[in-house]
């Protein structure tokens, strides 16, 4: 048993080597984090699958624009009801970059993604609308 023992606690300081701190935001779940990157539209894509992957709620609501359409509103202040929450995790946890559309200069910039249809569990494509806020990329809408 204290063999056992000593080989986890070698194996926990071995992989704690060599890592990076990463950025993560208050309401993540325990033993989960997501990176924090909104340098590119697609870098800030990654970010909001990773967020709703860890199921971190903060930081999904910081993927959003200031001026974001209609529902996301919501999720971006963070009042969204659980079931939005749960469906926006499930649908993204699974998203795939099929397309990043951001020419150079451009303000804006349309992302196809591949995702899972929370409703019925199929997969479905969606184009996200990215807009740059300052330095950052966030989403608009889809």
């Amino acid at each position: 048993m204290k063999s056992l023992l000593a080989g986890l606690a070698c194996l926990l300081i071995l992989s704690a080597c060599g890592k990076k701190e990463e950025t993560t935001t208050p309401g993540t779940p325990s033993g989960t984090s997501a990176k924090e990157d909104f340098s590119s539209a697609e870098a800030a894509m990654k970010t909001m699958i990773a967020a709703c992957t860890a199921k971190d709620k903060a930081l999904v609501g910081k993927c959003f624009a200031k001026e974001c359409e209609g529902e996301f509103k919501s999720i971006k202040d963070g009042s969204a009801k659980d079931g939005m929450w749960n469906d926006l995790f499930e649908m993204f946890s699974v998203a795939k970059i099929a397309k990043v559309d951001a020419p150079a200069g451009s303000k804006t910039a349309k992302i196809d993604i591949t995702m899972k249809n929370p409703k019925n569990g199929e997969e479905e494509k969606e184009t996200i609308n990215m807009v740059q806020e300052g330095a950052d990329w966030k989403i608009q809408g889809f």
